[in-house]
Formats: C-alpha cells, structure tokens, sequence
C-alpha cells in the first residue's frame, strides 16, 4: 500500500475518511467486479460431467456474492446454464416452474433419465 499512499494527495492523506475511500476502492471488488468476474453468477454454465446438484448449489452460492439478486433473476441464470439437453427439458415443464427448487428438481429427473450434453455449453 505504500505505493499507493504515496500517490495520495496531502489533502487524501489528512482526513481518514478519504484514506478509507481510497483503500476500498484500490482493495474491495466493486459491484461492477463481481459481474465481470469469471465465475460470476452471470457467465457460469454448467460443465460436462457436473452433476445439477452441484451446479445449481454453485450458482446459489455465487447469487449470494451479489445484492438484489431477486429469485426470478436466480430462476432464469441457473436455466440459463444448464446444459441444452437438460434445460430443453427443463423447459418443457416451465408451467411447473416456480422456484430454483423446481428447476433442479426438473433437471435432475432429465439427468437420471440419462439425458446427454454435446458439450456445446461446455466451459
């Protein structure tokens, strides 16, 4: 950080309040950050091989990391991800659809159906 202090101008270095600033805006992830972040909630699909339980409970887990992420918003990035076969499927039960819950549920019978991925949505 002594980089960064020695940046600071005389008035930045006086008042605590503007080194606080300073170092969250050098050292915390912004909102902004946690949208562009490459596990994001927003760009993670789920992988060859993950098993639903696993992806669905890692994008609850990365909705948590950003606020005002509303339960709809979670239902559409966990189908979203889902690989095509299973969320194909998935969607043609959408009349059942009223939670995460429900969408796991849905894609977790697809996939003990045996229900296969081209690796199209592979990451």
């Amino acid at each position: 950080m002594t980089g960064i202090y020695d940046g600071l101008s005389a008035i930045q270095k006086r008042s605590t309040e503007s080194l606080l600033k300073e170092f969250e805006q050098y050292f915390c992830p912004s909102p902004m950050d946690q949208v562009l972040n490459t596990e994001s909630v927003f760009n993670r699909n789920q992988k060859s091989g993950e098993k639903v339980r696993d992806y669905v409970a890692a994008m609850q887990k990365l909705a948590r990391r950003i606020p005002a992420v509303d339960d709809d918003l979670q239902k559409c990035m966990v189908l979203r991800g889902l690989q095509p076969q299973i969320k194909a499927f998935v969607l043609q039960h959408a009349g059942d659809i009223h939670t995460v819950g429900d969408i796991s549920t849905l894609a977790k019978v697809a996939e003990a159906a045996g229900i296969e991925t081209t690796g199209a949505n592979e990451v």
